[in-house]
């Protein structure tokens, strides 16, 4: 949840972001100086966008809603 407010906070500025899972973590861990106990486990880089997002196709709603059963 704090990944999202933090995206959500970073685009409101005009800033894009990523939460990443998959990197190095002993390189991580050396690289910020972290204590042996602790252990990084996702990395968010922030940034001005190169371009601007363009919206995705949205189905319509009645596609993806059904009320009180299935497929109705």
């Amino acid at each position: 949840m704090a990944v999202q407010n933090l995206l959500l906070a970073a685009h409101a500025l005009g800033l894009g972001g990523c939460p990443v899972a998959s990197f190095r973590k002993e390189s991580v861990s050396a690289l910020l100086g972290l204590p042996q106990h602790l252990e990084p486990v996702l990395l968010v880089p922030v940034g001005h966008p190169a371009r601007a997002p363009e919206p995705s196709c949205r189905r319509d709603t009645n596609e993806v809603i059904c009320h009180d059963a299935w497929n109705r």
